[in-house]
């Protein structure tokens, strides 16, 4: 032995067999070899050989250990069915990798795992992958999982794979951002060989009090489905103030468009509806409603009107008390095809 070196040698003679074998052994710390040589000849024909290696290796870098086995055997009779294997893994806290390779010939296989966690206070990810390929053999299987959070915003995809052409793989995003004004985004998806479903919405604050939104759904590129939301506060101490006005595509037949309004003092209160359906006659059909309520002292009003296509409605109802105890209820109505209705009931 000589700095860790051991050498073997071994020989044969024979009619039938012939031959010698040499070894080699190296040992160190976190490490192992051995070189194997064989040559022989059976009945005095042509000599052959064989090689045959193996390392086993140990390594600590930082935080990180890593470990490999590697293996060859090869016969110069069949070049053609060299054997070659290699293994190496790495882990360290909350990690771990695998990649593996086996060879026989000219088809090869490669395999690789991993696994990966990682924390702190507003980073939390986890990853998980898998595969397997030959490509001599039209092999290339995968299987992946990654999820992330940083701070409030969020991915997560799943990823499988059968062979290089056939893909699945699914995704979902979320971001946020709170300054210096609201944003949220949300995206997600579905893709497989000849499909593809989509999903996005967002919600994005323009200004104090005024927000846009939209939402969009791809169906495999055969329909698509749209609808956007804008959103107005205009409130104060004084006053309430609402407003939305919504349109969307897609999920209907025609497109779709209206508005709705909420406004309120201490004295009147207003609430206003407006709805357009924007195909083709028949499909095309308008419908506005309104409510008002206003009241003083000693009358309470209530205003409503309707109008669908060129058809309008309108009506009011009146309360009113006086000091002399007298109390009367007036209801007003205008129907269409200019029909009134005009009623006054004194309440006792």
């Amino acid at each position: 032995m000589d700095n860790g070196v051991n050498l073997a040698n071994l020989g044969i003679e024979s009619y039938y067999l012939s031959g010698n074998l040499k070894s080699q052994i190296k040992l160190k710390p976190g490490h192992i070899s051995t070189k194997s040589v064989m040559e022989y000849s059976w009945k005095q024909a042509e000599t052959n050989k064989v090689d045959i290696n193996a390392k086993l290796q140990k390594l600590q870098k930082g935080i990180l250990s890593k470990f490999s086995a590697a293996a060859s055997f090869s016969m110069s009779k069949f070049p053609d069915q060299n054997v070659e294997f290699l293994w190496e893994t790495q882990t360290s806290k909350g990690f771990c990798e695998n990649t593996a390779k086996f060879a026989v010939g000219k088809s090869t296989w490669d395999a690789h795992t991993l696994f990966s966690r990682q924390t702190s206070n507003d980073f939390n990810e986890i990853r998980l992958q898998a595969s397997l390929t030959n490509l001599r053999n039209d092999v290339d299987y995968l299987i992946e999982f990654g999820h992330k959070m940083i701070d409030q915003s969020i991915s997560t995809k799943l990823i499988g794979k059968t062979s290089s052409t056939s893909m699945a793989r699914l995704h979902f995003d979320y971001d946020a951002e709170s300054r210096p004004f609201l944003k949220r985004n949300v995206t997600a998806a579905a893709i497989w060989p000849g499909s593809e479903y989509s999903f996005q919405a967002s919600l994005k604050e323009k200004q104090k009090g005024e927000f846009e939104g939209e939402l969009l759904i791809d169906l495999n590129k055969l329909k698509e489905m749209k609808a956007t939301v804008t959103y107005i506060n205009k409130s104060n101490n004084l006053r309430l103030d609402h407003s939305l006005d919504f349109r969307a595509r897609g999920f209907s037949s025609v497109p779709v468009s209206g508005s709705l309004a909420f406004s309120a003092t201490d004295k009147q209160s207003h609430i206003g509806c407006q709805i357009q359906l924007e195909g083709r006659k028949p499909h095309n059909s308008r419908l506005s409603t309104s409510i008002d309520y206003s009241h003083s002292r000693n009358t309470h009003k209530v205003e409503a009107k309707v109008t669908f296509n060129e058809k309008k409605y309108n009506g009011e109802i009146t309360y009113h008390s006086s000091k002399a105890d007298t109390k009367h209820l007036v209801i007003d109505l205008h129907m269409d095809n200019h029909i009134h209705v005009d009623a006054k009931v004194h309440v006792i």
